[in-house]
């Protein structure tokens, strides 16, 4: 009876997918972030190296990544992504160097809807509407080389963040495939970031006393390709 049940069903979601309208898609993403938490934790840290020459080069201004996902009737997608954002300072001379590395890694499990809001002779501008679940995590590592001595330290957090977003699609047929470009305003709450070892509450803290948050919120924009597999 089992066998006959898990047969039927299988057939059933066969004969439903072959019904519908299937897509592919895979993107390249770029985002700006606000990571104002993680920017001014960065900061922090700078000011506790006493050397004058020590220089940020980089603080949580962007993420880039891809997204890879499926699309059933040119309305429902689920999909995978993958981002990373960072903070570098460094200085260095003859004597050697320091250099403070923050490295915040996400990846994202969402659905999406979406609808067209404009039809042109070659394309569509669609509306879409989507919820985020991300697995966050941040590797702090502090590297030196004085006088021919060399050391190195890193500490691991981690956080779960929850989302939701909306934005554009324009998407264009091109032969066998559709082009695709995309902005879209990410808002994520919560991603108070915790120790990845630590069975307590142990969370990565500003010096006036505050959690320090991912903060993935921000605008992204996105080129990619989509490729129907099932018309």
């Amino acid at each position: 009876m089992r066998n006959c049940c898990f047969l039927l069903f299988c057939l059933f979601l066969s004969t439903t997918i072959q019904a519908q309208k299937f897509e592919f898609f895979t993107d390249l993403n770029l985002g700006i972030p606000s990571n104002s938490s993680l920017k001014d934790f960065h900061k922090e840290l700078t000011d506790q190296v006493p050397y004058e020459n020590f220089k940020t080069t980089d603080n949580f201004k962007y993420n880039y990544g891809f997204t890879t996902g499926v699309r059933f009737n040119r309305k429902i997608s689920a999909f995978f992504s993958n981002k990373v954002s960072g903070a570098k300072s460094s200085v260095a001379d003859y004597s050697g160097y320091i250099r403070l590395t923050n490295e915040l890694k996400g990846y994202t499990f969402g659905a999406k809807y979406e609808i067209i809001i404009n039809q042109y002779t070659k394309g569509n501008l669609l509306l879409g509407f989507k919820g985020l679940v991300t697995s966050s995590s941040l590797s702090l590592k502090t590297e030196s080389k004085i006088l021919g001595t060399t050391e190195s330290s890193g500490i691991d957090f981690k956080s779960l963040d929850f989302g939701f977003g909306s934005g554009i699609t324009y998407e264009y047929p091109l032969n066998f495939m559709v082009l695709r470009a995309y902005l879209d305003l990410d808002i994520y709450v919560g991603g108070k970031l915790k120790l990845e070892d630590s069975s307590n509450d142990g969370y990565l803290m500003t010096n006036n006393g505050k959690k320090v948050t991912t903060g993935w919120s921000g605008f992204n924009a996105g080129i990619g390709i989509a490729i129907p597999i099932v018309k």
